[in-house]
């Protein structure tokens, strides 16, 4: 046997625990509170697409690490942009800055707690121990077109992520990663709404 097949045999049971571990956690997220413009009613003038200049940060904790060093930042930035083009919002991908760019400022704050002395024992008891850990995510942006501040927007959103071994048979259908993209979206999607109902409105006003 060769030193690195000693190697893999000796890794593959902390791996094998460590995908075991990852297979007994799920997250329940909460009802959304949304503070935004109403959605405008049927026959209202649609918004004129507009160049948008997109800024994404996110803090983790009240941490903030730069947007190049933060996934988290690049997905929202992103998803964000994307959305935008899709929702008919935006002219194009890179737009150039003018008269009629809409500037958007998205704040991206994401704090956990939890008790870490029942975490580290809930580990060493390789989850026969439950803990269990409050996810509070809260997105703000702030948005201006031609020189005119738009109205706030606010998106916030908590849940919980359980980790136990007896939830090892329905983890797959409430992964934390699959929980925490469509909080993502939602949030995301609740923001292109607020930006459509605030332009609509300016373009009455106008």
């Amino acid at each position: 046997m060769t030193e690195r097949e000693r190697a893999v045999r000796r890794v593959a049971p902390l791996l094998a625990a460590a995908v075991g571990l990852a297979g007994c956690m799920i997250m329940l997220a909460g009802n959304p509170e949304v503070e935004c413009v109403p959605v405008p009613p049927a026959g209202a003038a649609a918004p004129v697409p507009v160049a948008a200049a997109v800024q994404a940060q996110v803090f983790e904790d009240a941490i903030h690490a730069l947007a190049a060093e933060v996934r988290e930042e690049q997905i929202h930035y992103a998803l964000l942009r994307e959305s935008l083009l899709a929702a008919g919002l935006m002219t194009e991908a890179r737009p150039q800055r003018g008269l009629d760019t809409l500037e958007i400022g998205l704040e991206i704050e994401v704090e956990r707690s939890g008790s870490i002395p029942l975490r580290v024992a809930s580990t060493a008891t390789f989850r026969v121990l439950p803990c269990w850990t409050r996810v509070h995510y809260l997105a703000r942006a702030r948005a201006g077109y031609r020189g005119r501040p738009l109205p706030p927007f606010a998106y916030e959103r908590s849940a919980t992520l359980i980790e136990s071994i007896a939830l090892f048979p329905i983890a797959p259908f409430f992964a934390p990663d699959l929980v925490e993209v469509q909080i993502r979206r939602d949030a995301i999607h609740a923001l292109i709404t607020h930006l459509a109902a605030a332009l609509a409105a300016e373009g009455d006003g106008s």
